[in-house]
């Protein structure tokens, strides 16, 4: 079962400084939020306050219990971070993918298609060479685990807009909830709702195919 997380008037201050200004933002179950934003508009720090970091003012909940409210062994489990720079453990393929667990052919090539990896003249066993398949192999590790909750921190930048629209296309087909972050406000028409983040403020992006969610 996906998680709803709830952001009620989320602030951060760090070292005097305002990073997020009171941010409401609801991340229903199974949909895709896409924020966003210039580099140092603090997206990077959304994220953190939907990995379980405490905001310094306002709330952050999680399926209805706020964040204070967890301890740090009872966090809940399921939610995912993908970064533009994952780890690679192994040359290959698969054994990226796989990190030594056993699956199905068929759930690897699944993975790999929502993240936009399908030409692979050598399979699964090939070796990783091309430097752009490393963060959508993140992505679709991320998803092998089925997470209840994927955070997304810009691992498409490196994309061309259509590919970058492509891969959250089918993130908003699955039954999980997503909150992805880009530089290109335009891919957002893919997304459940959307938001723009400028300097810590977030502001809706109406699209033309999607509503835009209320903030509060």
């Amino acid at each position: 079962m996906s998680m709803r997380v709830e952001f009620d008037r989320a602030s951060v201050t760090r070292d005097g400084r305002r990073i997020l200004h009171e941010t409401t933002l609801t991340l229903e179950p199974g949909t895709l939020t896409v924020v966003a934003g210039a580099a140092g508009s603090g997206k990077t720090t959304l994220l953190d306050l939907a990995a379980g970091l405490a905001p310094t003012a306002g709330v952050v909940k999680f399926d209805g219990t706020s964040v204070r409210d967890l301890a740090a062994d009872s966090f809940p489990r399921g939610v995912t971070v993908v970064t533009a720079t994952p780890f690679l453990v192994a040359p290959s393929i698969r054994q990226n993918l796989a990190l030594g667990a056993a699956y199905e052919e068929t759930a690897l090539w699944q993975a790999l298609r929502v993240a936009a990896i399908e030409d692979l003249p050598d399979g699964l066993d090939a070796a990783v060479v091309d430097p752009s398949l490393r963060p959508r192999l993140g992505l679709a590790r991320a998803l092998l685990r089925r997470p209840r909750l994927l955070l997304l921190d810009d691992p498409l930048a490196a994309l061309d807009e259509r590919t970058e629209r492509q891969v959250l296309e089918s993130l908003a087909a699955l039954d999980i909830t997503v909150l992805a972050t880009t530089t290109r406000p335009a891919v957002a028409e893919a997304a459940h709702q959307a938001a723009l983040l400028e300097a810590g403020h977030l502001t809706p992006i109406s699209t033309p195919s999607r509503p835009t969610y209320a903030a509060a």
